[in-house]
């Protein structure tokens, strides 16, 4: 079933491609599978590069703690490219590029895998965001009309929001202090949101036609299936019990830093006193990330039931 806009031509709805979908049609020694296969890996390797070129110009102790939009924008490369694979092929095509770039990222960082995976989580809870949020309603990817462009925007939000909680892991892991942590989310959310809006949109403005007609050609997608009204209610319901369980974990987590800290030898009076205050000023952080997903959660149930 075809969707059309306002002047009766095809709007480009969000269609995933899966993986199950391709193998199951044509096997994994079709030439065609294994063409867009190949381009998939070469993103993948794309995207852990830019980290390492990141690295190698601005440094990891550094690429967090600076309040410049500019340079904080570098590092979202392979969010860019997670977000334009989910759109044009599917949530599991770009959760993996930017999972492993990100956990890359960190893990070079001299952070433990355990906080590498956390950190890892915050960047495919916003690709989960776009994947859920198009999946649910019918706007046109490439953004013909002001309420397509809308609702990318304001998806572009949310999405953005989700991933700057990975700002708190890292402030959390490194013991910043509260303005700190402040400042570092603050240019997180803001430059993913500009990348949204300066790089992302233009992409999906101009390439979306083509790509999805090449994938029309190419692969016979079947039509998208209809999701019900509970459906929707239950994806908004998992991605706000998911994020809260996301900013549990990084505070608990922390606690548990703190406390092994406290217990080894040779801490000063000083420093207990300085990782005491942290840990009450992300008490604080954690009970506003709480309450501003739950009010984000139902802020959407009210749209979608309106």
């Amino acid at each position: 079933m075809e969707v059309k806009d306002q002047k009766g031509q095809t709007a480009n709805v969000y269609q995933p491609l899966t993986m199950d979908y391709l193998l199951g049609k044509f096997g994994i020694r079709d030439l065609k599978f294994i063409t867009l296969f190949s381009i998939w890996v070469g993103l993948i390797g794309l995207s852990i590069s830019s980290v390492f070129i990141v690295e190698h110009f601005f440094g990891f102790s550094d690429i967090l703690n600076q309040d410049k939009i500019g340079q904080v924008f570098l590092i979202q490369i392979p969010m860019l490219i997670g977000m334009m694979l989910v759109f044009w092929l599917g949530f599991e095509w770009g959760f993996i590029p930017v999972f492993v770039s990100t956990f890359v990222l960190a893990f070079t960082a001299s952070m433990t895998w355990y906080w590498s995976l956390l950190y890892s989580m915050s960047f495919t809870l916003g690709l989960s965001v776009y994947a859920l949020c198009y999946y649910c309603v019918s706007f046109d990817l490439s953004l013909r009309n002001i309420k397509s462009f809308t609702f990318y925007i304001v998806v572009s939000l949310f999405a953005a929001l989700a991933c700057s909680l990975g700002a708190f892991i890292w402030s959390r892991f490194y013991n910043l202090p509260l303005f700190e942590t402040l400042v570092i989310w603050k240019s997180w959310w803001v430059s993913l949101f500009l990348q949204s809006f300066l790089i992302g949109g233009p992409l999906l403005y101009f390439l979306t036609p083509a790509v999805y007609r090449l994938r029309k050609k190419q692969f016979d997608i079947p039509p998208k299936n209809e999701v019900s009204l509970t459906w929707i209610y239950s994806a908004i319901t998992t991605v706000v019990l998911v994020l809260v369980m996301f900013i549990i974990s990084a505070k608990l987590l922390g606690s548990q830093s703190i406390e092994q800290e406290l217990a080894g030898s040779g801490v000063t009076s000083d420093a207990i006193a300085s990782m005491t205050s942290v840990n009450e000023s992300f008490e604080i952080v954690t009970w506003i990330s709480i309450t501003l997903v739950f009010f984000i959660g139902v802020g959407s149930i009210y749209l979608v039931g309106s």
